[in-house]
C-alpha cells in the first residue's frame, strides 16, 4: 500500500513540475528558491539540473523544449563556480547522466581550469565535489586521465590545512572560518579522500581521509537521549543547538561514517554511526526538503538499511516519507510540495520537491542503490576494485 502511495505522490509531483515550465524566463527554469538568483539558473542544489536529475532518476520523459533551455545558458567562469552543488562539476555530472556526454566532458574540462578551484576544498562548493565527480567520470568511462585528476585534488589536499592531534582541519575558509558537516565541513572532504583512495589503492588518502573525518567526529556531542549528535554553526562559535540535517548535521556525518566502516571493519565507526543515526529518528520535521529537512533524515536512513541491512532503519524512513506527504499541497496539475521555510512551493533538489520525489521515489521502489545521489555506488566501486 506504501509503495503505490508513494509511486502516485512521485508521478503526480513530476506532472506538476512538468506544467510550471517556465521557458520565457532566463533566470530559472522551473519554481525555485530565491537563492537562484544570487548563484546561476543550472546548478544542482536550487538550479534547472537538479530538477531535471529527479525528473530523470524518477522516470519522468523531459521535453525537448527543457534541454532546449539549458543549452542555451552560456555556462562561464564568472557566473558558474567549479564545483558540485553550486557549479560546473554537478551540471556536467547531470549533463553525462542525460546522455550528453560530450558537453558533459567539455564542462569538466572547463572547471579543471576555474580560477576557483582551489579557493576552497569542500564537497558543496569546492574542490572536493569537482574531485568526486572526476571519479564519477573515471568510473563511467575508465579514462585515466579522470582518475589523474582527482589524485592531483588529493594531493593538494594533504598540503594545506592546519593539523589537531589526530584530526586535520582542510575546510578552514578564507576569514578564518570553519565549519562542521558534510557539505561545508571535513566529512565531505573524507568522503572524496576514502573514494580516491578505493580506486587508488593510496595508503595516503586515506590517512587524510580519516583525520578529516576525526575533525567532525571530535565536535560531536551527546545528547539528553543520550545519542550523538552535531552542534550547529562555526567551531569557534558554536551554538547550543544541535543540528541533524543532511547539510551540516548528523544525517551528512553518519553517510561518510558507514563508509568509513564498510572498507576499514573499525568497530569505533560502526559504533559512532549508530550512535549518529538515532539523531535522524525524528518522524516530524519543519521542513519536508533535502538539505534541512525531512527528505535528508529519510535518505540517510535508507543508506543505513542498504550499510547494515538493520530493518528498523528502513521502517523509519518509510514513517518519515508519510510524514512529509502531510506537507503536500494539491493542485489541479499535481501535487506541490514547499520549500526553505514553507515561502513557497519550490520545485528545486535542495530544498524543495526534486529532492523529496527522490526520497519518496526511493521508498516506493526499495532498490538498495536508488537512494545515493551524486555519490559513487558502492557496487559498482567494488566491483572495480576487484577488477584492478
Amino acid at each position: 500500500m506504501s509503495a503505490q502511495l508513494f509511486r502516485e505522490t512521485v508521478t503526480a509531483m513530476n506532472r506538476y513540475t512538468l506544467s510550471n515550465l517556465q521557458l520565457h524566463r532566463r533566470d530559472w527554469l522551473f519554481p525555485t528558491d530565491p537563492s537562484v538568483f544570487n548563484t546561476n539558473p543550472l546548478n544542482v542544489a536550487v538550479g534547472a539540473m537538479g530538477v531535471l536529475y529527479s525528473m530523470h532518476k524518477t522516470g519522468a520523459k523531459i521535453p525537448t523544449s527543457a534541454y532546449a533551455w539549458v543549452f542555451s545558458q552560456n555556462i562561464n567562469n564568472d557566473n558558474y563556480p567549479p564545483g558540485l552543488y553550486m557549479g560546473i562539476s554537478g551540471i556536467s555530472w547531470v549533463f553525462w547522466d542525460l546522455g550528453f556526454k560530450e558537453r558533459a566532458m567539455r564542462l569538466m574540462d572547463q572547471a579543471a581550469e576555474h580560477p576557483l578551484l582551489y579557493r576552497s576544498a569542500n564537497l558543496f562548493y569546492g574542490a572536493s565535489g569537482y574531485g568526486v565527480t572526476c571519479l564519477y567520470f573515471y568510473m563511467e568511462t575508465l579514462d585515466e586521465k579522470w582518475l589523474e585528476r582527482a589524485r592531483i585534488i588529493g594531493d593538494w589536499l594533504l598540503t594545506i590545512g592546519p593539523e589537531h592531534a589526530l584530526a586535520k582541519n582542510y575546510c578552514m575558509e578564507h576569514n578564518g572560518d570553519t565549519f562542521l558537516g558534510y557539505a561545508r565541513g571535513n566529512s565531505g572532504v573524507a568522503l572524496f579522500l576514502l573514494y580516491l583512495y578505493q580506486l587508488t589503492k593510496d595508503l595516503k588518502f586515506y590517512k587524510a581521509g580519516e583525520a578529516a573525518l576525526q575533525f567532525d567526529i571530535s565536535y560531536l556531542q551527546e545528547t539528553e537521549e543520550q545519542n550523538l549528535s552535531v552542534p550547529r554553526g562555526k567551531i569557534s562559535e558554536l551554538e547550543n543547538v544541535f543540528t541533524h540535517y543532511w547539510l551540516d548535521g548528523s544525517a551528512g556525518i553518519v553517510s561518510v561514517l558507514w563508509r568509513y566502516w564498510a572498507i576499514s571493519g573499525k568497530k569505533e565507526y560502526f559504533q559512532k554511526a549508530s550512535s549518529l543515526i538515532l539523531d535522524t529518528f525524528r518522524t516530524f520535521t519543519v521542513f519536508p526538503g533535502l538539505f534541512r529537512g525531512a527528505a535528508g533524515l529519510g535518505n540517510s536512513l535508507l543508506e543505513a538499511h542498504y550499510f547494515t541491512g538493520e530493518q528498523k532503519y528502513l521502517d523509519q524512513a518509510i514513517k518519515i516519507g508519510h510524514s512529509i506527504l502531510l506537507f503536500q499541497i494539491k493542485r489541479e496539475e499535481g501535487i506541490a510540495f514547499p520549500g526553505e521555510q514553507l515561502f513557497r512551493i519550490s520545485t528545486d533538489f535542495g530544498t524543495g520537491m526534486a529532492g523529496i520525489s527522490l526520497f519518496i521515489n526511493s521508498l516506493s521502489t526499495q532498490q538498495a542503490e536508488s537512494c545515493f545521489h551524486f555519490l559513487l555506488s558502492p557496487v559498482a566501486l567494488d566491483n572495480l576494485c576487484k577488477k584492478d
